[in-house]
């Protein structure tokens, strides 16, 4: 166990699904997927102050295990809290073979399951 394990916690890879509307046309819905492990850095109150003070989303790091299946666009929801939804905004990166870790790395913003 590495001290990253420590700060990993668990995540659900939420797929969108479009279903047929009993009414006609279609509905559009959100089903839970993978469970996966997801470690977030703490923006500091400077980086919350500016963000809010420009009306923009907070960035944050977000830290996978090596083959997590997430990439751009994907939904997460923070399994010990539902209300917790984070959006994928950048490609996942793998740390450098010479840092010695096995970690990817994307960027990620708080926000909601659209409707």
């Amino acid at each position: 166990m590495s001290l990253l394990d420590a700060f990993y916690k668990k995540y659900t890879i939420m797929n969108q699904s479009t279903v047929d509307d009993p009414e006609g046309g279609w509905v559009t819905g959100w089903t839970p997927g993978a469970t996966i492990e997801m470690a977030l850095d703490d923006p500091t109150q400077t980086q919350k102050m500016i963000a809010q003070a420009q009306k923009i989303e907070v960035i944050q790091n977000a830290l996978f295990p090596v083959g997590t299946p997430v990439k751009l666009g994907t939904y997460l929801r923070r399994v010990d809290d539902e209300t917790a939804v984070y959006l994928v905004q950048s490609k996942p990166v793998s740390a450098p073979g010479p840092a010695g870790i096995q970690v990817m790395k994307a960027d990620v913003i708080e926000t909601r399951l659209p409707t």
